[in-house]
């Protein structure tokens, strides 16, 4: 015979069994409809594929969380800072063409070329302060025609030897039409077949320094010289004394 203290059990045990109304077995709570499947509202996933907890989260929330992932680990979308190789191949064009020797009222009383080339002996200081194992380099545009005037290397008193010596050129000839045109594709031509040679740990790059407002080129310079840097992996950057431009 069945004790008394098993009956308590099997009331408890009948009551689970049985809905609330006592009329039909009661529903486990993963046995409940569609509307209700926490995993399918609860979990989601992002474009990555990581897992986002909508009830957390709302979807500006999420987007405003993905931007601020991409600033953190995109470089190319993080315009706050520029990061540089510890090694950098730069070399500077200058233009040393007739439009370089006209005053300008902004350099009272010299010309642009002068002002340039003294700015340009205090950038050789600190590029090596702030690149002590990088090369740099020059070339000056004058005639139509690129010409190297300082060969890339990590030796700061050659350079300013070198845009010494260019100022005193410049200096002697009084002509008006000194130094001729001013030709940029001869000009990237010449700094890219030499930083082809460098090697691929360092960070190869082109500045030009300009005034003139139009380039006397052989060929295209957009469908030929620029294109090859681009596949080169070198970077080209421009300095415009005498206008903002800006090439579409």
């Amino acid at each position: 015979m069945p004790s008394s203290g098993a009956a308590p059990s099997l009331a408890s045990a009948a009551a689970v069994a049985t809905g609330p109304d006592g009329t039909g077995p009661k529903a486990h709570r993963w046995e409940a409809g569609a509307g209700e499947a926490t995993w399918d509202t609860a979990v989601q996933e992002d474009e990555d594929g990581n897992i986002v907890l909508a009830a957390s989260l709302s979807k500006a929330d999420r987007i405003r969380k993905r931007r601020q992932r991409l600033e953190q680990t995109d470089y190319s979308q993080k315009r706050k800072r520029v990061i540089r190789d510890m090694i950098r191949y730069l070399y500077l064009v200058v233009d040393a063409s007739r439009w370089m020797r006209t005053k300008d009222p902004v350099f009272p009383p010299s010309t642009k070329i002068d002002v340039t080339l003294a700015l340009l002996q205090e950038f050789v200081q600190e590029y090596y302060d702030q690149n002590p194992l990088s090369h740099l380099g020059f070339i000056i545009l004058r005639n139509g025609e690129a010409e190297i005037l300082s060969q890339l290397s990590s030796n700061s008193s050659s350079h300013v030897t070198a845009l010494d010596a260019l100022r005193v050129l410049t200096a002697s000839e009084k002509s008006p039409k000194s130094g001729g045109e001013f030709s940029l594709q001869n000009g990237l031509e010449v700094a890219g077949r030499s930083l082809g040679h460098q090697p691929r740990h360092g960070s190869r790059e082109i500045v030009v320094v300009v005034g003139a407002l139009s380039t006397c080129d052989p060929g295209n310079v957009l469908t030929e010289t620029l294109p090859r840097l681009q596949s080169a992996n070198v970077r080209v950057s421009t300095l415009a004394l005498s206008a903002e431009l800006h090439v579409c």
